[in-house]
């Protein structure tokens, strides 16, 4: 896992920043290194998600294309 962010607290990613797993990459808001907020999610197909997370769980409005 890589990840960086505004704010790092105790190895946490609070704020805007990126994390790269094996087949994905995560752009947008965290929360205490949850996806949290607005972000988009990219696969390595080419597919993405962008719209809202909330504890790391897409929620409510967003577009998978």
């Amino acid at each position: 896992m890589l990840g960086q962010g505004d704010l790092i607290q105790e190895g946490m990613i609070t704020g805007i920043g990126r994390h790269i797993e094996n087949q994905s990459m995560y752009e947008g808001q965290f929360l205490l290194n949850k996806r949290h907020g607005f972000g988009r999610l990219f696969w390595n197909d080419g597919t993405y998600y962008s719209g809202k997370w909330m504890n790391d769980l897409r929620n409510g409005y967003g577009k998978l294309i």
